[in-house]
């Protein structure tokens, strides 16, 4: 995981759950380090980003540096990857929030459709009744998509995969009515508005940026995902042949997620190879310390989507439970979502 230079401007960082997520501090102070906790259906995805399907993450010990520093400057800029699931939906999904409920917030960037929202608390705009902001409708599904917002007095900017937006009618002010307000992923505070998709590399700082630096970080963040390997997916109908039992949440302290081992026979195959017709299938059966809803029925058929568990390294680290001793079959992970 790499530590940001010394950078008195950043105020969040959260690269990934598999990276250390450090900033240095000015001269003399010690870092940071800064982590996120998965609420409801919330977990991490195979890039240790956060998948944010039913459920948010928390942030702790942020709220007032975020507060005071963007008070200080009356500047701020966010940077994120954002892969969502769904460009359709006509309702308004909470992606980054910086608020205590829906009526009230510092900011917040949300999706609609496929555009981007950014709602803003100004000294000029009653941000409670005026409209938000839109700024743009060019977010592609099911791929990530590099976001920076930019804001100081007078000038709002939007850059999607490098390309920028000036949005209409401009937003002026300061943050003098910024009041005490919590910073969450993928919800409003109450878990409405919920945002599927997944988030990584965010950052956020009291400063603004300019085009230069907003197309070198693209730049950047296009590198780094070149070297992705592509999905492979197996889509299938399958008979549920043996189950694992899900344990109590309280039995699996001082873990809050757990996946269970199935085991299943092919019926039909929709897209994929598989490599034999007897696959075995990890589900989450608890997350956030809840059981998960789960109907499941021997001998019921299902429709599965299923990725190689081995794809999926995020896993390790998380609870198993397994009552099986068929650990010669090909093992895929449920994201049948």
């Amino acid at each position: 995981g790499k530590i940001a230079d010394r950078d008195d401007d950043l105020i969040f960082l959260w690269e990934n759950s598999n990276s250390t997520n450090r900033v240095k501090m000015k001269e003399g102070e010690k870092e940071r380090v800064f982590r996120v906790i998965a609420r409801g259906q919330a977990k991490f995805g195979r890039f240790f980003d956060m998948d944010l399907a039913g459920g948010f993450m928390e942030t702790e010990g942020v709220d007032e540096e975020l507060l005071e520093a963007c008070r200080k400057t009356n500047r701020l800029s966010i940077e994120a990857l954002i892969t969502p699931a769904n460009v359709n939906q006509d309702t308004i999904q909470r992606i980054i929030t910086f608020s205590s409920n829906a009526g009230s917030r510092n900011f917040s960037l949300d999706q609609q459709r496929g555009g981007l929202i950014f709602s803003l608390n100004t000294s000029e705009e009653d941000t409670a009744s005026s409209p938000p902001t839109v700024l743009s409708g060019e977010l592609r599904q099911g791929v990530p998509n590099h976001v920076i917002v930019t804001y100081a007095p007078g000038r709002l900017l939007l850059y999607i995969n490098g390309k920028r937006y000036v949005p209409q009618p401009q937003l002026s002010g300061d943050f003098r009515n910024w009041t005490h307000q919590h910073l969450q992923f993928g919800a409003e505070i109450d878990g409405g508005y919920d945002w599927s998709g997944k988030l990584e590399g965010i950052a956020i700082h009291n400063r603004d940026f300019t085009d230069v630096e907003a197309k070198s970080r693209y730049h950047l963040v296009v590198n780094k995902l070149k070297d992705r390997p592509k999905t492979e997916r197996l889509e299938v109908d399958a008979i549920l042949k043996a189950i694992s039992i899900t344990p109590q949440p309280e039995e699996i302290a001082p873990y809050h997620r757990c996946l269970a081992f199935y085991t299943y026979e092919i019926q039909k195959v929709l897209s994929g190879k598989p490599t034999s017709s007897r696959i075995a299938v990890y589900h989450w059966v608890i997350l956030d310390s809840k059981i998960v809803p789960n109907q499941r029925r021997k001998e019921q058929s299902y429709r599965l989507v299923l990725e190689p568990f081995d794809l999926h390294p995020q896993l390790e680290s998380e609870r198993q439970i397994s009552d099986s001793d068929e650990f010669d079959l090909p093992l895929y992970y449920d994201v049948t979502g």
